[in-house]
């Protein structure tokens, strides 16, 4: 396991990686520029023990690319699932010296905008009493995918207490 550097960290970004390299490799791609536009920004790679040479082929491309400076892998050497393989860095960040000011849990297969990691923290910041933010969700051609979940039921002790998401 890495740690992450001593200097200030505004953005902690996680990528959680379960067989998905090639995947991962190109949000890594997309990340470049984005990141290196936030001094001190970290992306984490957290491979949920995929045991298919992803660790080789990231721990790879991270050298070859010289993205060293800005992401670090972290092999897991189990797979505990989502919230496991994410609390991991999330975790090593916060108890690190330089806690970061925000986390972006980030998909595997995201490919990220020009701008959107400066506009993600321009809002936050801007926005101080918000605590969690989501991005858009777009299709490859750039329109809006609407993705929802409706809950069929409600645990509240009355219908009147719950929430709906339609």
């Amino acid at each position: 396991m890495s740690t992450l550097p001593s200097h200030s960290c505004p953005l902690l970004v996680v990528t959680l990686n379960y067989r998905t390299s090639r995947l991962t490799i190109d949000c890594l791609r997309s990340l470049e520029a984005e990141v290196q536009a936030i001094p001190g920004s970290r992306v984490v790679v957290s491979d949920n023990a995929s045991g298919d040479g992803s660790v080789e082929q990231i721990g790879q491309a991270i050298t070859e690319n010289h993205w060293g400076d800005w992401a670090t892998l972290m092999p897991l050497d189990r797979n505990g699932g989502f919230a496991f393989g994410n609390n991991a860095p999330i975790r090593a960040a916060l108890q690190s010296e330089t806690k970061p000011d925000y986390v972006l849990l980030l998909n595997p297969d995201t490919v990220v905008r020009p701008g959107a990691l400066k506009a993600l923290l321009d809002f936050m910041n801007a926005n101080p009493k918000v605590g969690i933010a989501g991005s858009r969700l777009e299709t490859w051609t750039g329109r809006l995918s609407i993705q929802r979940f409706a809950f069929t039921r409600c645990l509240a002790k009355s219908t009147a207490d719950c929430a709906w998401a339609w």
